[in-house]
């Protein structure tokens, strides 16, 4: 009787998992705070973004001083998508966590890079609540 029990519970749970998409991405509004400035192509240097801190959300960003204003739960990105965004505006955001390039190469004499963990968007969206 038991392992019939236990077999009616795991098929129980299986089908109440069945048909709902498996998201491996997290979702966030944040704010574009700027670029570091590490090459002379601008396009080369990530973008800061500080996430939206939200208690149902973890929140793995570091806490950043930049032009005098502070700015919570840091984090920045290369991806190729990061080029159109203005600063100081306010996005939303489908991203992956990645690990972090340490100490990258600049072609700057003079940079400003920051050690925040990093993202690489899967799609970005305007949010229009400033």
């Amino acid at each position: 009787m038991k392992k019939r029990s236990r077999l009616v519970a795991m098929i129980g749970l299986v089908m109440a998992g069945c048909g709902l998409p498996k998201v491996d991405y997290e979702m966030r509004a944040g704010l574009v705070i700027g670029r570091e400035t590490c090459h002379s192509d601008n396009t080369l240097n990530a973008v800061l973004i500080s996430l939206d801190i939200h208690p149902a959300f973890s929140n793995f960003g570091k806490d950043v001083s930049s032009n005098g204003k502070a700015y919570k739960n840091v984090v920045k990105t290369y991806s190729p998508e990061a080029n159109r965004l203005d600063s100081a505006k306010r996005y939303s955001f489908d991203f992956y966590q990645q690990d972090v390039i340490a100490n990258p190469t600049c072609d700057l004499s003079t940079t400003n890079t920051v050690g925040v963990p990093q993202i690489k968007i899967k799609q970005i969206g305007y949010f229009i609540n400033q």
